[in-house]
């Protein structure tokens, strides 16, 4: 099905923004009279009738909305430091969202080369891919945030955080099946040790991926899969 965006869905008739009217119209050649769906992002899906095929301002008239069920009862939340090269992190969001998380925080780390991100552009991002993977459930874009001040917020769930050194679990052992999940992904040069104590006293587990020494962006979405396969998908 073709999933088109509008963060709001109130109202008898709605007026698709001028990139969504053009994508609709020119490129998937809709006319009117022909059916489409659309989400705002909080579950919502919406089923309507084009009644104005116009390339910059279609317009749809709404038949039927119907709340969609959240992908899984399991929530995973993922904290990760901006890559130096931001196109790599923005890969990673965009497949962690298709595999749907419920929420991404970038986190400033001790050892951090970037230290900026686009959040207009990860919003769009996380959009797209959400309308890709047909998603109703748009994933919460948190602000950049200290690690200092992230791992002193209160969550639910189990807390991990990646780490390379030595003293550290497999992600399989840490894991307990259907629990929340809120994971730490570090920079390229790792956590600090500093870091990792800090976390660990605030209840994170440090675990491992494998043997393998993973690029940021790469075990951010090994992670999320190695959850969700954990949970029998």
């Amino acid at each position: 099905m073709d999933l088109f965006f509008l963060p709001d869905l109130s109202g008898e008739y709605l007026l698709l923004p001028e990139d969504e009217s053009r994508h609709c119209i020119r490129v998937l050649r809709k006319k009117k009279g022909e059916a489409l769906h659309l989400t705002d992002g909080k579950g919502n899906l919406l089923m309507g009738e084009i009644i104005n095929d116009h390339p910059k301002r279609c317009e749809v008239k709404v038949v039927s909305i119907r709340q969609q069920p959240k992908p899984s009862k399991y929530l995973i939340h993922v904290a990760m430091a901006p890559t130096k090269n931001l196109s790599r992190i923005e890969w990673a969001v965009e497949k962690m969202c298709e595999m749907g998380i419920a929420s991404f925080t970038p986190v400033i780390c001790e050892h951090s080369e970037g230290t900026r991100v686009n959040m207009k552009r990860l919003e769009k991002i996380m959009i797209s891919a959400m309308l890709q993977s047909n998603g109703c459930h748009l994933p919460i874009l948190r602000d950049l945030l200290p690690f200092p001040d992230l791992i002193q917020e209160e969550t639910r769930g189990i807390k991990l955080i990646g780490y390379c050194g030595e003293q550290t679990r497999p992600l399989t052992q840490a894991y307990e099946h259907g629990k929340d999940a809120v994971i730490l992904i570090g920079p390229e040069g790792d956590f600090s040790e500093e870091e990792i104590q800090m976390a660990a006293s605030a209840g994170f587990v440090a675990i491992s991926l494998g043997k393998s020494r993973l690029r940021t962006e790469t075990a951010g979405v090994m992670a999320c899969a190695a959850i969700h396969t954990l949970n029998g998908l």
